[in-house]
Formats: structure tokens, C-alpha cells, sequence
């Protein structure tokens, strides 16, 4: 056990990094279950479990505290915000059981009498796991209130990202078989095309015999003709890190500033051009590796095992570059850091100490516990404070 609360204070005091680590496993996993590689066995659905369970796990040990917070702020995140919208001041909130089963039914009978397969598909995979959040939410203890607005907001950005489109495209084309073909044609094709030019490669596109196929010259000499399907696209990785960034900023910040919102902007615009280069990088790989007999050999084993590893690779330097550079300064509500010896109660004007407990407010603005109780509200913000009766404080040293 005491080796137990060493690791975890490790990692507690270099928490981002962790944070990043568990992020990255989390993703990495649910991207393999959600669209694993093509003819991919039982060992991908074992790896992409074991990447979220240890994701999990990591998450838990460094956000879980070990005593609850004396104190809380009334003044919540913007996902607080949003969902008091959306909820009607939360009036709707004691529903959300009852809508997850609406919309596990519906799903079902989509399948049944709309589509053309019964399977359940990657779309109907994010439909069920948002149903099993609504379900789950209310039964969340409210000192994870993050944690779960997290995990709604996050699935609920799936399903707004990757099925709604899919649903008013299919319902305007009155074709049901209809899939993210679209998406390729624009947004993909072109853009992958041209920064092949750019490199060397001899790349062009058919638009009137099939826009969503790429032909290019090999080293060799050989013409190779790569077509761009759904499962290729990177569309549901695409979406998997766009809801995860989205969720993340929505819970940890209270207002978009000028910072926040070149955060989102940065943040989604990375996870475009990843998918772009994604796309380059395999192609790349036959270009340079095919041989008369053997065109698509390498280009194939890049495309099942590397595709996902290159887009984690270039999202993980983008989050690396973001907590480097934007987000260092930017601490969790209730905790003092380790980092800033000598700062000061907002209200008394004292340092605050180690033995003395101490919190931070929302806003940044640092307090000791005492003085925040007695005041009732952060001088900076005024948010309000409210106490968690029968809990002792937590002592946040630095």
C-alpha cells in the first residue's frame, strides 16, 4: 500500500503528463474497438481494452481525491452551463433514463425496418454508448460531477459529429444505404492529392468515374489506384479526438477567452490535418516500398497497423505542445499547486501554509479555507461558496 501511495503521488505531482498519458491509452483503445483494422483478430479487441482500462485506471488515480473538498463553487464549467441550457435549469436531468431507453429503441428499430443490415455498426456502437450514459448519469456521485459531464458531453459530441450528418444526408438522398462517402470527396481526396504533388508523387483524381479513388505513379513505375472508404476515411477517429477535445475544454474552463477558443480552434483543425497526413504517410509507404508483384504489400500492412498510430502520434504532439505552452498555468479547483511557493489568501492577505488547508476558486483566485467559508463568496468572481457538511477539509500543501 505504501508503494501504492508513492506512485500515486508521483504521478499526482507531475499530474498533466499523467493526465496525457491516460488520455492517450483511453482513446487509443476505444479508437480500436470502435473501428478496428481491417481482417484484425481477438488480439485487437484485447489491446483495445487493455489501452482503456489503463487509461481509466490512470485517470482515477490522479483525479479521484482521497477526501472530499470542504468547498465547492456554485459557478460551474460552461459544460455546466451548457447542460442547465439544454436541461431547462436541470428540469429534465431526472429524464435521462428515460430518454437512453427511448433512443436504445429507436436504434433498434432503425435497424429493423430502416437499414439495410441489422448489425449493429460503428454508428449504432456511439448511439448505445451515449443511451448508456444517459442512463448512468443520474447515478453518478455528484463529487465526479466533472468526470461525468465529461464522459455525456463527450458521447453526446460523437453522435452530433458522426450520426446526425449521416442520418440528414441519408434522409435527404431517401437512400438508407447512404455512408460518409461525402466526406472523402470533399474534405479528404483533394486535399490528400495535392499535398502528394507537393512531395513528388505523381497523384491525380477521376472525379466523373469515381471521385473517392486516388491513382498515383510508384518509384517503380507501377500505376496503383487506392479508394478511400468509410472505414479509411479517419472520419471516426476524426471524430473520437474532436468530442474528446470538445468535452475537455467545455468541463475545464468557465468562459472562452481569447486563449480557449484558439485552444478549440487549434485543437480541431490539428485533428484534420493529422487525418490528412495520415492518409499521406500510407501512401507515401507504397510509393516508395512497391515492386512489380508486390504493389500494395506495405502499403496494406501501413494502412491495418500504423494508420492509427500516426494520427495518435500527431494528436499526442499537439496536446504535448498545448500543455507546454497554453495550459501550464491552469490548475483543477480545490488544490494549491506545488509549483507557486508563496502565493497569497485572496481575503486575509496571508500565505497560505502547508498545515493550513487551502483552495482555488474557479476564477484562479487562491483562498484559505476558513476565509472562503466566512466570506461566502471569492472576492474576484463572487461565486459563491457552498460547504459540504460532516467532511473534513483536505489539507493542499505546497
Amino acid at each position: 500500500m505504501a508503494r501504492l501511495d508513492k506512485l500515486i503521488g508521483f504521478m499526482r505531482r507531475r499530474k498533466y503528463l499523467w493526465l496525457l498519458v491516460s488520455f492517450l491509452l483511453f482513446f487509443a483503445g476505444l479508437d480500436l474497438l470502435l473501428v478496428p483494422p481491417k481482417n484484425a483478430g481477438l488480439e485487437y479487441v484485447v489491446l483495445g481494452l487493455f489501452f482503456l482500462i489503463i487509461g481509466l485506471l490512470f485517470a482515477l488515480l490522479i483525479l479521484v481525491p482521497k477526501e472530499k473538498l470542504r468547498i465547492e463553487t456554485k459557478e460551474g464549467s460552461l459544460a455546466t452551463a451548457l447542460l442547465n441550457f439544454l436541461t431547462v435549469r436541470g428540469r429534465l436531468k431526472p429524464y435521462f433514463p428515460v430518454f437512453g431507453i427511448v433512443l436504445l429503441v429507436v436504434d433498434i428499430l432503425y435497424n429493423v425496418y430502416l437499414s439495410a443490415t441489422p448489425e449493429l455498426l460503428t454508428h449504432d456502437t456511439v448511439v448505445i454508448l451515449f443511451a448508456v450514459a444517459l442512463i448512468a448519469y443520474n447515478f453518478v456521485p455528484g463529487r465526479f460531477g466533472r468526470e461525468k459531464d465529461f464522459v455525456f458531453l463527450f458521447f453526446a459530441a460523437l453522435v452530433m459529429i458522426l450520426v446526425v450528418p449521416l442520418m440528414l444526408a441519408r434522409a435527404l438522398v431517401g437512400n438508407f444505404d447512404e455512408g460518409v462517402g461525402i466526406y472523402s470527396q470533399y474534405l479528404l481526396v483533394p486535399e490528400v492529392t495535392g499535398f502528394l504533388n507537393l512531395v513528388g508523387v505523381n497523384a491525380w483524381v477521376l472525379p466523373a468515374e469515381d471521385p473517392l479513388t486516388i491513382h498515383f505513379i510508384t518509384q517503380s513505375g507501377t500505376e496503383v489506384w487506392v479508394y478511400i472508404s468509410t472505414a479509411c476515411s479517419g472520419i471516426y477517429s476524426f471524430g473520437i479526438f474532436t468530442s474528446a477535445f470538445l468535452a475537455f475544454i467545455l468541463t475545464e474552463y468557465n468562459r472562452i477567452d481569447k486563449k480557449v477558443g484558439l485552444l478549440m480552434g487549434l485543437g480541431i483543425l490539428t485533428a484534420y490535418v493529422a487525418n490528412i497526413l495520415r492518409m499521406v504517410i500510407i501512401v507515401l509507404v507504397g510509393f516508395y516500398t512497391s515492386t512489380p508483384g508486390n504493389e500494395l504489400g506495405f502499403m496494406m500492412e501501413a494502412h491495418s497497423n500504423a494508420g492509427w498510430i500516426i494520427f495518435l502520434a500527431w494528436i499526442a504532439l499537439f496536446w504535448f505542445l498545448m500543455y507546454r505552452f497554453l495550459m501550464r498555468s491552469k490548475e483543477p479547483v480545490g488544490e494549491v499547486p506545488v509549483e507557486k511557493p508563496g502565493v497569497k489568501c485572496g481575503i486575509c492577505g496571508d500565505i497560505l501554509k502547508v498545515d493550513i488547508p487551502g483552495i482555488r476558486c474557479e476564477c484562479g483566485q487562491f483562498l484559505h479555507t476558513e476565509c472562503a467559508i466566512e466570506a461566502g463568496k471569492c472576492p474576484r468572481c463572487s461565486a459563491a461558496f457552498i460547504t459540504q457538511q460532516n467532511v473534513a477539509p483536505e489539507k493542499v500543501g505546497f
